[in-house]
């Protein structure tokens, strides 16, 4: 196993055997890093699924005068329920 300093930030890597005989390197609080990439990416698919089908509700109630915010809370309401099964769905997955 060989041990070194990246750059000088003061972090040790390490490069060791891999499972099919490669070589592979593993830095310290890797997993940490892909846990906050998991978590941010659940923060932009929910601003996401709530944003497009309340705008597209918003829209259709101008396009067609309504006559009321019908279709904008009917958007808002469906993309809050699509935004809270993504996030249990995706915070299954980044608990595993």
């Amino acid at each position: 196993m060989l041990r070194g300093r990246p750059d000088g930030s003061g972090r040790f890597w390490e490069v060791q055997a891999g499972r099919r005989g490669g070589e592979g390197i593993t830095i310290p609080g890797h997993r940490s890093n892909q846990r906050a990439l998991g978590l941010t990416s659940v923060a932009f698919v929910m601003a996401a699924a709530v944003a497009l089908p309340t705008w597209l509700g918003h829209y259709l109630d101008e396009r067609w005068h309504t006559g009321g915010p019908w279709l904008t809370l009917a958007g808002l309401f469906l993309g809050m329920a699509a935004a809270f099964v993504e996030m249990f769905r995706m915070l299954k997955t980044l608990g595993d």
